[in-house]
């Protein structure tokens, strides 16, 4: 290993270890209002709490205050003005305050705080807290995807070699509108956890086959970018690849997003269709 090779390392690993004290930080104000709020309906009709509000207000101070010349964005931001954004700067953090916010608000375990980072397109960094499990996931450049928690220890995770049966045992993690709206000729078990952070996750670690989610740019970024580094890949249904840009505005992805290993996209591409 060179010397420039080693001095990329050590910075990607005290920029992990920043976002970690600052996104864990954001759990904890989350772990206050969890299960003693009331959600309000956005204009288009998804859900917010004081949490969400809260959380993503810290998450925006601290990042401007420990890297600054990067510019955050996140969901209303992002609607108002992220195009420009996004041209103007190099460096952007992308960040979901909590993603799966109708499973928070009824007081169920799974949902998560993200935080990703993009440079030029590309999601280089990315890091998903589940507060409740005590569950970290996270990448930067230099570094493998990890899977971190007092409960299973710290575990690099790689599926990239990954290809078990495809059968009624293989789970696919979906978002609540899959089963709607494709047509999934899928022999195992789907199911819809309530947090698109969440299917990265299961997925990046090989607990689940793969996902098809289909979300705005807050939804992706660290979630992908954790993927990519676990070996994993993520494309739309049609098999086109997704193009960032199109959802610096706040727009939602043009259609489902397949992800998994290959031979779990491959396969996945071949079976599921829209209706």
């Amino acid at each position: 290993m060179n010397s420039m090779d080693r001095t990329k390392i050590e910075e990607s690993t005290d920029m992990i270890n920043k976002v970690k004290e600052i996104i864990t930080a954001g759990g904890e104000l989350a772990l206050k209002w969890f299960g003693r709020v009331e959600s309000t309906r956005k204009s288009d009709s998804s859900l917010v709490t004081r949490a969400d509000i809260e959380v993503g207000e810290l998450l925006t101070e601290q990042l401007n205050r420990h890297f600054p010349g990067y510019a955050v964005v996140n969901e209303e931001s992002a609607r108002s003005h992220g195009d420009r954004v996004f041209k103007e700067r190099e460096y952007v953090w992308v960040i979901d305050p909590i993603d799966g916010t109708n499973s928070y608000k009824t007081r169920m375990p799974i949902w998560a705080i993200s935080v990703g980072l993009m440079r030029n397109e590309k999601a280089i960094m990315g890091m998903i807290y589940m507060p409740v499990m005590g569950e970290y996931y996270y990448t930067h450049e230099g570094m493998p995807a990890i899977f971190e928690s007092e409960r299973w220890g710290r575990t690099e995770m790689n599926i990239s070699q990954q290809k078990e049966p495809i059968d009624s045992q293989s789970l696919l993690v979906v978002t609540s509108t899959v089963i709607n709206r494709l047509n999934l000729n899928f022999p195992g078990k789907s199911r819809a956890m309530g947090s698109c952070c969440a299917d990265f996750c299961y997925v990046s670690r090989g607990d689940a086959m793969g996902c098809i989610i289909k979300g705005h740019l807050w939804d992706l970024v660290a979630g992908i970018a954790i993927l990519e580094k676990a070996g994993g890949r993520a494309t739309y249904i049609d098999g086109s690849p997704l193009v960032y840009s199109d959802m610096y505005n706040g727009q939602r992805a043009k259609d489902y997003i397949v992800c998994g290993a290959d031979y779990a996209v491959d396969y996945l591409l071949e079976r599921v269709k829209n209706k």
